[in-house]
């Protein structure tokens, strides 16, 4: 019986070529998934930011704290009160202190009348540096004088100016005074014209601090972002310059991931970089890569870390806050 095996010999070739042409492409494909496609590194990574510090404007004690530590807050919101340490008096004293002042450095610019003996003047003609000591002297003592009512100096400063004019009217005469007076104007010296001015400036900018110390008793967030107290609490001092609190702006805020330094060389500057963070699927581009810093504890390098700072969508539907925890692939290719 003859057995025909066209058909066996056909159908051998029809699917053993299909069957050898799939294999064929299952093995190209393997090799280009081996060699092209990449595999990941993984890393554990947090939200950070930009934290801007809040500092008291003046001397007081903290009364309220109007948020909850960690709220989220928009810029310009208060966030807490502070009751000043001046009071009423004190302004009043500051201003009283700040006209003296200044009308003290109009009459030094105008010139001081001084009243001296004119047998004094007469005798002293004859020397003309007597008269001048004994004129500078007399504008001393009523300088003198003016500051220590003015609470500016020492009784011991004042005596002495006193003491100096008496010298001078000693010096200048060899007889005692006359009756008769006479008045003469005396032009106040470049020094003193200075230290004027600077007792004016001080004065004044005492004043204007004073004053908005008393008005600095709400305190407000400079950026919107979340707050962080610290160690404040309701009854703590503060002294002007010391830090309320901190505020982590939202508008600067980016992922940081930490991997080995030894893959330092699978991230660059504006790589896509994928992300999960609270259940999203997120995608940010690399911003800067933080070398570790040296140590004498580390003995390797694939004991040092770099920071890879990866930004974040601002369009995001989901709250994006400072300390959130995300997971990112890096992606490494063979």
């Amino acid at each position: 019986m003859e057995v025909d095996i066209t058909q066996n010999v056909m159908r051998f070739f029809r699917y053993g070529l299909l069957g050898f042409f799939m294999l064929a492409v299952l093995v190209a494909g393997g090799i280009y998934i081996y060699q092209y496609h990449p595999s990941y590194l993984t890393a554990d990574a947090e939200v950070a930011g930009t934290a801007v510090e809040i500092k008291a404007q003046s001397d007081g004690k903290i009364v309220e704290l109007l948020v909850e530590d960690g709220s989220e807050v928009e810029a310009g919101t208060p966030i807490a009160r502070l009751a000043p340490n001046v009071t009423e008096d004190e302004i009043a004293q500051l201003e009283q202190t700040a006209a003296l002042a200044e009308r003290n450095l109009k009459e030094l610019q105008q010139g001081q009348k001084v009243t001296i003996p004119a047998t004094e003047a007469s005798a002293a003609g004859t020397n003309p540096a007597a008269q001048q000591d004994l004129a500078n002297a007399a504008a001393r003592m009523q300088r003198m004088n003016e500051l220590f009512e003015m609470g500016a100096i020492s009784a011991v400063k004042r005596d002495e100016a006193a003491a100096d004019y008496d010298a001078a009217q000693a010096a200048a005469n060899s007889s005692p005074p006359a009756a008769s007076y006479q008045t003469i104007t005396q032009k106040a010296s470049p020094e003193m014209l200075k230290n004027a001015e600077l007792q004016l400036k001080q004065a004044r900018a005492a004043l204007e601090s004073a004053q908005q110390a008393m008005k600095a008793t709400e305190i407000t967030a400079p950026v919107s972002g979340t707050v962080s107290y610290g160690d404040l609490a309701v009854g703590s001092s503060v002294r002007a310059g010391d830090s309320i609190a901190s505020i982590r702006d939202v508008n600067d805020v980016w992922v940081a991931a930490r991997i080995p330094a030894r893959e330092k060389e699978i991230v660059h500057l504006g790589q896509l970089i994928d992300y999960e963070m609270d259940g999203h699927h997120v995608q940010g581009t690399i911003q800067e890569v933080v070398d570790a810093q040296p140590s004498d504890d580390v003995d390797s390098d694939e004991a040092q870390m770099v920071t890879v700072k990866i930004s974040v969508p601002n369009d995001a539907d989901f709250s994006i806050v400072s300390g959130m925890e995300a997971n990112v692939r890096f992606p490494i290719r063979k």
